[in-house]
């Protein structure tokens, strides 16, 4: 049997070899169909780690797309390179990741979802643990196996095995973040869902996994099945102050959705108010009318030393106020 470990999917050899995937992929209706879906653009350094992830599961009933932004490095070679066992690909301008996501989904036909970004990996298994929790909880919507955290060259961070079961109110409190690697669904649950947020560009998943576990709770089980990779050319790392705006407007949105609670929506609601202000603003170099004036806009401030402590040192001229 051939080798489907992680070292193997970066073995020259075996790429050179083109893998022998015409005796590892088969159909096989007794499966459930799992859709996979990789947005990609200009991840000629991953891409390729990616596809081999997906494709070796050796998994009889796969479905896999991958939709590329128009690139203008290598990767268009790199899928061509393995299009013969993809369901479907295409390489054209998109408006970012979550129409790219929009765009596969549109083509999908499969039972169940789960997207994987091309810089990311599948690990071995990983889809036929997911089926076999699939067939074995039929009332299950939505579960995550756990994921890895790597490096940019492949090197183990940490583990994040099992992965907790996280709440929709988890969320929109900002307890936890809903991992997305190794998280997978029914694809019948965008019916209620609807797609990806394409105004998104940093929080879309997040914000879809909100709106997923409002209406279905999350299972989980012991993986790991999917290694998360982390490095400085991320998205998410490169716009951290646009995605701190991003993440805190969508909550705002959904605290009023929480019943009871009342304390904790507060300080939930409080500290969601100074990350977002935080993000355009600063509040020791706001003069003294703009202070008052988020005040009035939010009069939640008006319990956060955070925001206190600069306004009260410009309204007495005391620079070394330690009242709060």
């Amino acid at each position: 049997m051939q080798d489907l470990s992680l070292d193997s999917l970066k073995n020259s050899n075996l790429i050179e070899s083109k893998i022998s995937l015409d005796n590892q992929i088969v159909n096989d209706a007794k499966f459930p169909r799992i859709s996979v879906v990789t947005p990609s653009y200009n991840q000629g350094e991953f891409l390729e780690e990616t596809i081999r992830s997906v494709l070796l599961q050796n998994y009889p009933n796969l479905e896999y797309i991958v939709i590329d932004g128009g690139s203008q490095d290598h990767s268009v070679a790199i899928i061509k390179k393995y299009e013969q066992y993809l369901s479907y690909w295409i390489s054209e301008p998109d408006r970012g990741q979550s129409h790219a996501l929009n765009k596969g989904l549109a083509k999908v036909t499969g039972d169940i979802f789960t997207f994987i970004n091309s810089d990311d990996l599948l690990l071995p298994q990983a889809l036929w643990k997911v089926a076999e929790f699939f067939m074995q909880h039929p009332l299950t919507w939505v579960v995550n196996g756990g994921h890895n955290e790597i490096d940019r060259t492949g090197n183990f961070i940490r583990s994040f095995n099992p992965c907790p079961v996280i709440s929709w109110e988890d969320l929109v409190l900002d307890r936890a973040v809903q991992p997305q690697p190794g998280t997978f669904w029914r694809t019948s649950a965008f019916q209620k869902t609807g797609n990806f947020r394409e105004d998104l560009h940093y929080y879309f998943d997040q914000e879809f996994f909100i709106r997923l576990l409002f209406y279905h709770s999350l299972a989980t089980f012991n993986g790991p099945c999917a290694c998360a990779r982390i490095h400085t050319d991320t998205k998410s790392y490169r716009g951290s102050d646009v995605v701190t705006s991003e993440r805190c407007k969508e909550l705002l949105k959904w605290l009023p959705k929480i019943k009871n609670k009342s304390f904790t929506k507060l300080i939930a609601y409080r500290s969601t108010i100074l990350l977002l202000l935080q993000s355009t603003h600063s509040f020791e170099q706001q003069n003294l009318f703009s202070s008052i004036f988020l005040a009035l806009k939010y009069p939640v401030l008006l319990t956060s030393p955070t925001y206190l402590k600069p306004t009260f040192r410009r309204l007495t001229g005391n620079k070394r106020c330690v009242v709060f």
